[in-house]
């Protein structure tokens, strides 16, 4: 059996994780309006440049920044890269909470219905998520060269 020092310790990152989760919920609760705005306007800036899918790289230490990585337009296309931290929450966003909160303020910036794809890459999981189906894309899907 273990220890009562490492069980101590083990109990001590369990309650720490716990808080920084409940911590990370409300920063979601407050930054949910503007990255609404910015889904938007990374569906404006695809839509301008004739971009049908992106992928963006995301990562728990990235503050909620989606780095537009690849898409399926032209070479030149500057598509916008959806910063939704404000620098203001200095735990990690797990994406157990950050992929339902994407996925629900992507919906509501009117993704679902703009005939724009985004994914979100998992930096360090590997994982892919299509933003609107909020499932991983079926295989041979993605239409972005190298993906």
């Amino acid at each position: 059996s273990a220890s009562p020092a490492i069980a101590k310790t083990t109990n001590h990152e369990d309650r720490d994780e716990v808080e920084e989760k409940k911590r990370l919920a409300a920063y979601l609760k407050n930054q949910r309006n503007h990255t609404i705005s910015e889904f938007r306007k990374c569906i404006e800036s695809m839509k301008k440049c004739k971009v049908t899918e992106v992928i963006a790289n995301d990562h728990p230490s990235y503050d909620l920044k989606l780095v537009v990585a690849s898409h399926n337009g032209a070479k030149a296309a500057q598509i916008h890269s959806p910063t939704c931290g404000d620098g203001s929450f200095d735990g990690f966003a797990w994406s157990e909470l950050t992929e339902p909160f994407f996925c629900d303020c992507w919906a509501e910036a009117g993704g679902l219905t703009s005939g724009c794809r985004f994914l979100v890459f998992a930096n360090g999981i590997g994982d892919i998520v299509d933003l609107s189906t909020r499932r991983a894309p079926p295989e041979g899907s993605i239409t972005i060269e190298g993906w």
